[in-house]
């Protein structure tokens, strides 16, 4: 069925997120564009643009080697393929990058609903942080880790930059010492 080949290992709990974002939405789906930052293989773009989103955009970073454990492409390649596989119309944008640059080099791009799902945590511990088997060619700069409270606090100000209606964001908080709902 649609969406099965997308990151299969999560797939309940993607079905389970994507049901939450729809019911969470007061409008129709057509009625949004939406941006996923850390999109891995674009299962919410590709679903909500199957369901009839407006233009959409998903990014994440593929140069790190566990996104090749789930599949033999990177993710956002992934991604790509399967918006093509489903003849989604419109065809997402999946852009393969540091969205922490991407941000910064697109302060003025707007979209009614930002998605920031399991991303949060590599701010503060590291998780994916780039060693020498993983750099494929890339510098530090792609590297999201370690940016601590003001930086993690000055991508959430970025991302509300450029939301403009929702932010759906989730994360799980015994990574992140000291930042809780409340801190958000």
């Amino acid at each position: 069925g649609f969406g099965t080949t997308w990151f299969p290992r999560s797939e309940r709990i993607c079905i389970d997120r994507l049901e939450m974002i729809v019911n969470a939405l007061p409008n129709k789906i057509r009625e949004y564009s939406f941006i996923d930052f850390g999109c891995s293989n674009g299962f919410f773009i590709n679903s909500l643009s199957y369901l009839g989103a407006r233009p959409s955009m998903g990014l994440d970073n593929s140069i790190h080697n566990d996104a090749l454990k789930f599949n033999s492409v990177n993710v956002i390649d992934k991604a790509k393929q399967e918006a093509d596989a489903y003849g989604l119309d419109p065809i997402p944008e999946f852009i393969d990058c540091n969205f922490i640059t991407w941000l910064e080099k697109n302060p003025t791009s707007k979209y009614d609903v930002s998605i920031f799902f399991s991303v949060f945590h590599h701010f503060f511990k590291g998780y994916g942080s780039l060693n020498k088997n993983d750099r494929k060619g890339h510098s530090r700069e792609n590297d999201l880790c370690n940016l601590g409270d003001s930086g993690a606090g000055d991508v959430l100000r970025r991302i509300d930059n450029v939301t403009g209606q929702y932010l759906i964001f989730e994360m799980d908080e015994q990574y992140v010492p000291g930042w809780n709902k409340a801190t958000i």
